[in-house]
């Protein structure tokens, strides 16, 4: 059952609206994306975009892994079973009445044994708009997925999107990609697939407390390009990022305003606090305003260490 008794007042909406306008005028941000995911929150009981890590297991050691997933210990990681994804989907759509896209990834998501139960649910979920599976095409794809994304695929409401993030311009590792082979076998049953073949990344900073302002973090968050909210385990984060430094407890991070645990349901007064934010403190451990102003070549692996 939905949370009862919990929907923000009127006047609590309008409040938060005007001091997220009031901080972007303030910071001389034109990006009014988060105001937009405010106002639909408001008007539709809509969020725009949860990702989810069904597992942190990847095929690739990529060293410049914007997730960090290949630094996550053996002890961290973890493969999200169906009966969790069940309860933590639930517990996140219940008092809203849509997310607009839901994006299944990983590590790689062909890792979990459960990922064919899991796309399911996510497809037949009448509060969830879009799917989109993310695969980084070193493994083959199932063909039982295969026919379950092909009844989902009506050319005109197409509800699955499957995407192959193409690594290929780094030569180290494209004799390990698929990417041919899969996108021909997809096509054989008329299943829509698009990639993108990325040209460069940018090098991901190590991880340290960079000690700024307040006003430069708050500028840092609001004209971050890459806010991904994102489900890690059973928490709700703002970014992949904030996950993982809430794993190895990097930073001090506040439950029911900067992330949110899955295991009860989330409110709409939850929602409303955590898109009228300004400032996560994940934020001042991150330096991702900088690194995306350098590049380097995609998917370069880690070497192992003897």
């Amino acid at each position: 059952m939905p949370p009862q008794n919990n929907a923000p007042a009127f006047g609590e909406y309008l409040g938060a609206i005007k001091s997220l306008r009031k901080q972007l005028s303030n910071f001389g941000i034109s990006k009014k994306k988060r105001l937009k995911d405010l106002v639909k929150l408001f008007l539709f009981k809509e969020i725009p975009y949860v990702e989810v890590a069904v597992t942190t297991f990847c095929t690739l050691k990529c060293k410049d892994c914007a997730n960090y997933i290949p630094d996550i210990g053996s002890d961290k990681h973890y493969l999200m079973t169906f009966d969790e994804y069940k309860r933590y989907l639930d517990n996140l759509l219940a008092d809203i009445k849509k997310v607009h896209k839901l994006v299944l990834l990983g590590g790689e998501p062909f890792l979990n044994k459960d990922i064919e139960k899991i796309l399911q649910y996510s497809l037949e979920h009448p509060k969830v708009r879009k799917v989109k599976l993310v695969t980084n095409g070193t493994l083959d794809i199932p063909e039982n997925i295969i026919l379950l994304m092909k009844r989902y695929t009506n050319p005109l409401f197409p509800k699955i999107r499957f995407f192959i993030s193409d690594y290929s311009l780094n030569k180290e590792i494209a004799n390990r990609l698929k990417i041919d082979a899969i996108t021909a076998k997809l096509k054989k049953f008329g299943v829509p697939v698009s990639s993108v073949k990325s040209a460069m990344w940018y090098p991901v900073s190590a991880i340290k407390k960079y000690n700024r302002s307040a006003k430069e973090n708050i500028r840092n968050f609001l004209a971050c390009p890459f806010q991904c909210v994102s489900m890690t385990s059973n928490f709700l984060f703002v970014c992949p990022r904030a996950g993982f430094f809430k794993m190895y407890d990097t930073c001090k991070q506040n439950e029911g305003t900067e992330f949110f645990d899955l295991t009860k349901p989330v409110t709409l007064k939850d929602y409303l606090r955590f898109y009228s934010n300004v400032f996560f403190n994940a934020c001042d451990y991150c330096n991702m305003i900088e690194d995306v102003k350098h590049s380097v070549l995609p998917a370069i692996q880690k070497e192992n260490k003897k």
